[in-house]
C-alpha cells in the first residue's frame, strides 16, 4: 500500500507563514468552531485537525485567503459530522436525570402541532384549510416554492403570491391585537 505523500515541504519559512496565519485567523477559526459545535475540547480537535490540513495542503499563498480559510473550516466541520458517531436517543435517555424525562407524555402528530398554532396565534383569522397548508409549509417545513406548487397543482408565482397574501394578513391581525 502506498503511503500519501503531503504536497509540501516543511521549510521554516513555510512553518512562519503558518504562525502568522494562525496569529491572524486562528481566533476566527476556533471561533467558527465553536459556535458550530459549542464544545470546548470539539473545537480545538478540529481547530488542530484544520491546522494541519491548512499546512499539508494548501500552498503558502493562500494562507491569508479568509474565505477560502473559512471554506475549508466548513469542509473540515461538514466531515467531522458525517463520519462522527452520534449517539442514539437511548444513550441520551440513559444519562437524563429520571425527572427529566417522562416517558408517558403523548406526543402531538403534526396535524395537532398545526391545529393548535393556529387557535394560539391566530383564532381570529379566517384562513381555509389550503392557505394554512401553504402557509405552514413554506414558513415552518422551509419547502421550497416548486415542492408547494407540485403540492398544490399550481404554478410556483401563484404559491409565491398566496404566500405573501397570508402572511400579511397575518401580519395585520397580529398588530389589530396590539402587539406591535
Amino acid at each position: 500500500m502506498e503511503v500519501k505523500q503531503d504536497k509540501f515541504q516543511f521549510t521554516p519559512a513555510r512553518k512562519l507563514a503558518l504562525a502568522n496565519a494562525f496569529r491572524e485567523h486562528g481566533a476566527l477559526i476556533h471561533a467558527y468552531f465553536m459556535r458550530k459545535v459549542q464544545k470546548r475540547d470539539i473545537a480545538e480537535n478540529l481547530s488542530q485537525v484544520f491546522w494541519e490540513h491548512v499546512f499539508r495542503k494548501l500552498p503558502e499563498s493562500q494562507f491569508d485567503e479568509r474565505g477560502l480559510l473559512l471554506f475549508k473550516a466548513r469542509q473540515i466541520l461538514s466531515n467531522y459530522i458525517e463520519y462522527s458517531d452520534v449517539r442514539s436517543i437511548v444513550e441520551y435517555r440513559r444519562e437524563l436525570p429520571d425527572d427529566q424525562f417522562a416517558p408517558d407524555v403523548a406526543y402531538e402528530s403534526e396535524e395537532q402541532v398545526q391545529h393548535s398554532f393556529w387557535e394560539k396565534h391566530f383564532p381570529h383569522v379566517d384562513l381555509t384549510e389550503d392557505d394554512r397548508k401553504l402557509f405552514w409549509m413554506r414558513a415552518h417545513d422551509n419547502a421550497k416554492w416548486e415542492d408547494i406548487a407540485v403540492f398544490f397543482g399550481i404554478p410556483a408565482g401563484t404559491v409565491r403570491d398566496r404566500y405573501k397574501r397570508i402572511r400579511l394578513r397575518l401580519l395585520d391581525a397580529y398588530n389589530a391585537e396590539g402587539n406591535l
